[in-house]
């Protein structure tokens, strides 16, 4: 083309001609690139003779790879550690992680709620078409950052929820159950890229698993022929869901799974974290500002007062200048005034002039007064208006902060299902979310008494599957978790249908342990409570699970720490129990009631309060020695909030009180009447932390700026009303000495690898084992002076002294010779492991393992330890 003289009106149409018939050629040639003739046609136009014949040759040479997918290839069938690997490449796209970051969560918790849908049979053919639309999702937007593992999990449970797409029937439960672990997996994968949480365990298992059923379906033996495929349920009716390409979902992620209309803004943390600080700062200046106005309001009031007592005296005093002037004009010898009558003629002095102009000014003055009124009432109405936007923004803000409840659902799952495998019994975990979204502060900190709850749930709660069958229940135990938002509160109720609380039992083991009198009676509730303590546990044997008397002491201390409460209800033997956890719904926006004791503002949040009762309102009766408030028929014990912080010796008498108001607040499962010198008003109040030289301040959480500039701290009433009963302190000082007398087995674990240290550390310590870690040998044995194991785990290979060198060593000390030792090491020759058992290793794991087999290993090992020295005894 850059050849052709385009001033050449002749050459430029016979090149025209020549493109109009090379196009023709090459399209025919495209259509069929084994089609002799098109090519030599093609090869023809474009040159001639032997060119033409070479060119032909070579257009006749076949493609690499075929279009029909024939030749693609095979997958594999055996998983390794690489194929699992979250190792990022050294040129990983920063902003495609992040944006992968963003959205995987949310995903990754709709492909575990799919999974479980699809394993229960419940789910249509909508459902698994978007099970994989999110794994194909995972699958392209992992390997375009080059997360590898993610990438291969994703690629096969891709392939084969296309095949259940397409192949429809009854799904084998052992697919049902690879599919779950699946889910699981990536979701852990997502979590150990943020940060949130460790790589899973064992992926290679999951990985295996989903390989070998993928071959099985790619050669066609899933389904036996003489299953009759059952037809899915038809989708429910729905907008149609477009599908996501991988590039998409990484450069334009959308606010929620399948949601196409709103699109997200990727925000930093710090951010968001500076917003809400400003928005609080506004709510301060807003709250100044009205406090200003009421004041302004006031003294405007005031002021109109003063005009109209000041206009009444000009007009006494007018009345006065008006008499006495016309009787000094009688009086006045004036013969130039005497011709005419003083009421024919004015006469004006100077003091009548002055009253005049008083007069004049103070009318004005009255004006005045009355239009700044009128514009402090446009003002205030701005402020209202103001105040409004204010909410809306901090509403905004505090949205921003918040996290759907459904992304804990597939942990919490994981944690049943593995409490169930461990501990023998069947139990279906329902979660029923409604939608609520919590601050994700107080969602990451409720994890792990979940978790707890959980898990005591399934090994307390639920029984055996023989046993539950001899009552008449099934096989399956069932445990419901249930989310609710009631105003400034957040209800989690979990629920069993177990065996329920034996109050007989507890009630023997707290007299076993000095926590119950003999003989003293007590209410279910506060039985429930015991249980909650330090080192409290009914069971007289320590498993794994249970046993240690930590699981609702953790979970106690934990939702106290939100600020929260913890209920405990069982209908009776056999017929369940009910966890209820009441949590404010945030932990930095606080509604509270503004009250005033002792001259000092003090902010109670609402949470806490039932009722506020004025002064001269309430009635008292003593119980005995105790003055009681009695209020629609129910007796409250009475505390006065100036005793409680300090500010008063000894509480006021009976005609005291009446002259106070009251405050009827709850502390665990006790309501008591807190009296108080004055309710001041109740308003949205921002909380500050108070700084690191004041955060052990006994029931203060924080403080609140309020409008005046007052600084009121803002008080934990439970922990208050906690420490000023010493019966309940003794009660926990004694459950710690208790808890002493059941300590947890002990494992040491020497590896190199931080990682794995870790991760053995994590597991045996959620199995209920006290663990130390050291680096390498030397270490290891510098622990044993003043760290007696139960069981050793350890590395092969490590510097200083390796496994083999520990192994020995220990089986040459008298005080560890009987010590169980347990190899994991990723050598697998026959002559490694004759080295080991020469050494004096009892067990020898080979990576990869699984954890359950590794738990097995553990106590078998300890279950022989103590045979031997039961027999030793």
């Amino acid at each position: 083309l850059a050849a052709l003289p385009l001033d050449d009106d002749g050459a430029c149409v016979a090149a025209g001609g020549w493109f109009a018939g090379w196009l023709p050629l090459v399209i025919a040639y495209l259509g069929d690139v084994r089609n002799a003739e098109a090519a030599a046609a093609l090869a023809a136009q474009v040159a001639g003779g032997d060119e033409a014949a070479a060119l032909t040759a070579a257009l006749l040479v076949e493609p690499a790879a075929s279009f029909d997918g024939e030749d693609a290839p095979a997958r594999p069938t055996t998983a390794d550690a690489a194929d699992v690997s979250l190792a990022l490449p050294p040129d990983c796209d920063a902003s495609l992680l992040d944006a992968f970051l963003q959205e995987a969560p949310l995903q990754a918790a709709e492909l575990g709620e799919l999974m479980h849908k699809i394993a229960a049979r419940m789910a249509n053919r909508a459902d698994f078409a978007q099970a994989k639309r999110i794994a194909h999702t995972f699958k392209g937007s992992s390997n375009i950052i080059g997360i590898r593992g993610i990438t291969k999990v994703a690629h096969h449970a891709e392939d084969i929820l296309e095949f259940l797409e397409e192949h429809p029937g009854d799904i084998p439960a052992a697919l049902s159950e690879t599919l779950i672990d699946a889910a699981g997996c990536l979701e852990q994968m997502v979590y150990a890229l943020l940060g949130q949480e460790e790589p899973p365990a064992q992926p290679v298992p999951v990985l295996q698993s989903l390989l070998d059923w993928a071959n099985r379906m790619d050669r066609g033996e899933l389904f036996d022929a003489a299953e009759a495929p059952a037809t899915l349920p038809a989708p429910a009716a729905a907008p149609a869901m477009p599908a996501v390409s991988e590039a998409a979902a990484v450069a334009v992620p959308a606010a929620g799974a399948g949601d196409a209309a709103t699109q997200s803004l990727r925000v930093p943390v710090k951010n968001v974290d500076d917003l809400f600080r400003l928005v609080g700062e506004l709510s301060l200046k807003i709250g100044q500002m009205q406090s200003r106005l009421k004041e302004s309001s006031r003294r405007a009031q005031q002021l109109l007062v003063q005009n109209r007592t000041i206009q009444k005296r000009i007009f006494e005093l007018e009345n006065l200048v008006d008499i006495r002037g016309v009787a000094a004009v009688r009086q006045r010898a004036d013969s130039a005034l005497a011709q005419f009558d003083p009421l024919e003629m004015e006469q004006y002095d100077e003091l009548y002039s002055v009253s005049r102009a008083l007069m004049e000014e103070t009318a004005d003055a009255r004006t005045l007064a009355t239009g700044f009124e009128d514009d402090l009432a446009g003002l205030g109405t701005i402020a209202v208006e103001g105040d409004r936007i204010k909410r809306d923004l901090q509403y905004l803000a505090m949205s921003m902060r918040m996290a759907p409840v459904k992304m804990l659902v597939p942990r919490l799952q994981r944690t049943v299902r593995q409490t169930c495998h461990d501990t023998g019994r069947q139990a279906r975990l329902a979660v029923d979310d409604n939608g609520t979204m919590l601050d994700g502060e107080i969602l990451n900190r409720l994890a792990d008494p979940l978790l707890h709850i959980l898990r005591n749930a399934v090994d307390h709660g639920i029984e055996p599957p023989d046993e539950r069958a001899l009552l008449g229940k099934p096989a399956e135990g069932t445990i419901r978790l249930s989310f609710e938002r009631q105003g400034q509160t957040i209800i989690v109720r979990c629920a069993d249908d177990g065996r329920g609380l034996d109050y007989a039992a507890i009630r023997a083991r707290a007299v076993e342990r000095g926590l119950l009198p003999e003989g003293k009676a007590a209410s279910e509730a506060e039985l429930s409570r015991i249980i909650c303590l330090p080192g409290f546990s009914t069971r007289d044997r320590v498993s794994e699970i249970s046993g240690r008397g930590v699981g609702l002491d953790v979970v106690r201390t934990a939702i106290l720490a939100m600020k929260g409460a913890l209920q405990i209800h069982s209908a009776g033997s056999g017929r369940g129990t009910t966890i209820e956890l009441s949590l404010p719904a945030s932990l930095v926006a606080l509604h509270a009631l503004v009250v005033r004791a002792a001259g000092q503002a003090y902010a109670i949040s609402s949470f806490s309060v039932e009722t506020a009762i004025a002064p001269e309102t309430a009635e008292f009766a003593r119980i005995g020695e105790d003055l009681q408030l009695v209020f629609r028929g129910r007796h409250y014990p009475v505390r006065t909030l100036a005793q409680l912080v300090g500010e008063a010796s000894e509480r006021p008498d009976e005609a005291g009180l009446r002259k106070l108001a009251a405050v009827l607040t709850r502390v665990d499962d006790q309501a008591i009447a807190l009296m108080v010198d004055a309710i001041v008003d109740g308003r949205e109040l921002i909380v500050k932390d108070l700084g690191r030289y004041l955060r052990a301040v006994n029931g203060v959480s924080g403080a609140a700026i309020l409008g005046d500039g007052t600084v009121a701290p803002a008080l934990d009433v439970a922990e208050l009303l906690r420490a000023s009963v010493p019966a309940l302190a003794d009660a926990c000082h004694a459950a710690a000495i208790a808890a002493d007398t059941a300590p947890a087995r002990r494992i040491l674990v020497a590896d190199d690898s931080f990682s794995v240290r870790t991760t053995l550390s994590e597991l045996l310590e959620d199995a209920g084992f006290a663990v130390k870690a050291a680096r390498d040998g030397i270490e290891a044995i510098s622990l044993l002076a003043s760290f007696r194991p139960d069981v050793l785990l350890t590395d092969l290979e490590m510097p200083n002294m390796n496994g083999l060198e520990l192994a020995a060593h220990v089986r040459g000390r008298a005080d560890t010779a009987a010590l169980p030792v347990i190899m994991i090491t990723s050598r697998s020759q026959a002559k490694h492991r004759q080295q080991a058992e020469r050494a004096g290793v009892n067990v020898y794991l080979t990576k990869p393992y699984s954890d359950t087999a590794l738990l097995d290993h553990i106590r078998a090992a300890l279950e022989e330890n103590r045979h031997d020295e039961l027999a030793a005894a």
